[in-house]
């Protein structure tokens, strides 16, 4: 067989091979910075939260941030409302001075509804685009906006200084601290069967992060404590024993140095098991003090 038969088949192959690497048709509308307008600024306080932002001319702002104790995220927050629900395709798309044209999605969404934030990427996908953006790519966000009569949407973030503000970036995440709110905010002191004070050492163990956390987060505004007990013995009895807990917590609370004006005392008896069920084990779990945080 002759190479010129060869070729004519191989070439629609070899064509519909090449189609992923060219980047999407051009939108009709394209929010993007330019190379003058292009910043990527970091701020935080280094110790709850840490983020890096990024101006779109005209459409809003891209914001990579980390929480203490969590991975890094991306948010997109418009000035326009969109409607809940579009659908929005986040590819990586090669930079115009690339040599080759070439496209990667990282992750299909889906628009929260109003503009504050627009869309939230998971942090895989945040991760994906962080690391896209390092190698000089341009991670867009693409949709369609039925509103302004099926027009092509696309958000482009721009790699133009992006290292600079990178740097200030990874410096705050340094300091963040090891724990979020939502990991320390409640925390459970145990009791022995009809103690009115724990096992020693039991207060320490179980409330040491949660007065760690107070120290570093100024939006903290309420200590709740709250007495409880097994259903063993009667009602009237259960009561007077979980207030005796929750009092004992308090002030092991207050000389610890937390503010009593941030103490808030309660107790509920046995109205409100942990664990249902009338063994040993479910009574265990029952005999207990809980301290919840409130911002």
């Amino acid at each position: 067989m002759s190479d010129k038969p060869v070729m004519k088949l191989l070439l629609p192959l070899l064509l519909l091979m090449a189609l992923p690497l060219f980047a999407a048709p051009p939108a009709d509308r394209v929010y993007k910075a330019d190379l003058h307008q292009s910043t990527w600024e970091a701020s935080g306080n280094g110790v709850l939260q840490c983020r890096l932002t990024h101006e779109i001319p005209l459409f809003g702002k891209a914001v990579f941030y980390r929480d203490s104790g969590r991975p890094l995220r991306l948010r997109i927050d418009a000035w326009q409302n969109y409607p809940k629900g579009m659908d929005v395709v986040f590819r990586s798309v090669s930079a115009e001075w690339k040599d080759r044209a070439t496209e990667a999605e990282l992750a299909r969404l889906k628009t929260l509804g109003g503009g504050q934030p627009m869309l939230r990427v998971d942090a895989e996908a945040a991760r994906r685009a962080w690391y896209e953006l390092q190698q000089g790519f341009q991670p867009t966000f693409s949709f369609i906006d039925e509103a302004d009569g099926g027009n092509s949407v696309a958000i482009v973030l721009s790699t133009v200084r992006f290292r600079d503000g990178e740097q200030a970036f990874n410096t705050c995440v340094g300091k963040l601290y090891p724990y979020n709110f939502e990991d320390v905010k409640r925390a459970l002191v145990f009791f022995g069967f009809d103690e009115e004070f724990p096992p020693e050492g039991e207060e320490e163990r179980a409330l040491k992060k949660l007065l760690d956390y107070i120290k570093v987060d100024p939006s903290v505004k309420v200590i709740r404590v709250i007495g409880h007990a097994d259903e063993k013995g009667s009602s009237c009895y259960n009561d007077n024993l979980s207030k005796r807990r929750a009092q004992y917590i308090y002030d092991w609370l207050v000389l610890s140095g937390m503010d009593p004006g941030m103490l808030r005392l309660d107790y509920r008896g046995e109205r409100e098991p942990r664990v249902r069920g009338r063994g040993e084990k479910a009574r265990a779990a029952n005999r207990r003090v809980e301290v919840l945080l409130e911002r």
